[in-house]
């Protein structure tokens, strides 16, 4: 049986998304994921057949911003709502939120840190797109979908600055085997030695980015030191 991916790929591709699967957890089930590209799309829908859940780079690639409440309080995507502004396309995720979709407009990607309301800005990394199914559940298109992307505009308001920390020249062409797991600890530890996990996720996530293959999230995960580390990754 063909799963939820290789049926909504040609959709998305024909609305110039290139998309990628992902596992139950919403782990990437593919390296290099944030570079895939139309044609390297409808060969991994062809690779993966089965698979129930995929997802797509935001950002300039697909010239998707999404603004992701992580709760299920309607009041919080109407605040949302009214400072970004209105969207024609809204989706609910698996875990009851939302995301509110936007055409991007050189927006970074910016996680909560505590104290924040639970909205990330999601104009860089990845997302699950509807209606891939997971683990928690599914995702689904509450208004609008594929056909109003023509009609997306821009966030009436710019989010907060992200934090933004360019690597070194000699980082940025890092590949698998090239030691992005300790440039990326080095990386937090000089930026923001002693803050919050949240902060060394947004440092660590961000950083990740600026590299020619950039490390599964999983993996990114595993490196972001705890706070109050001091001692090198080993």
């Amino acid at each position: 049986m063909i799963g939820v991916f290789s049926k909504w790929q040609p959709r998305y591709a024909e609305r110039g998304i290139a998309t990628f699967p992902v596992t139950a957890e919403k782990t990437p089930a593919t390296k290099g994921y944030l570079q895939t590209g139309i044609r390297g799309s409808a060969q991994l829908a062809e690779k993966f057949q089965h698979a129930d859940a995929f997802g797509f780079a935001c950002g300039r690639q697909s010239k998707v911003t999404l603004v992701d409440v992580d709760t299920a309080d309607e009041k919080v995507l109407a605040d949302a709502l009214s400072v970004y502004g209105d969207t024609p396309i809204i989706s609910r995720t698996a875990s009851g939120g939302c995301h509110a979709w936007y055409r991007h407009n050189g927006e970074q990607r910016r996680i909560k840190r505590p104290g924040d309301l639970p909205i990330d800005i999601l104009g860089g990394g990845y997302a699950v797109a509807p209606p891939s199914q997971i683990a928690k559940g599914a995702y689904e298109f509450l208004q609008g979908g594929l056909d109003d992307l023509d009609r997306l505009k821009p966030m009436a308001a710019l989010p907060s600055q992200p934090i933004s920390v360019p690597l070194p020249a000699k980082w940025l062409g890092m590949r698998e085997g090239d030691g992005r797991n300790t440039a990326l600890w080095e990386c937090c530890m000089r930026t923001g030695g002693g803050a919050s996990l949240d902060r060394m996720m947004e440092i660590a996530r961000n950083a990740n980015q600026t590299f020619m293959e950039p490390l599964m999230d999983a993996e990114v995960v595993k490196v972001a030191p705890q706070p109050g580390t001091t001692t090198p990754l080993v």
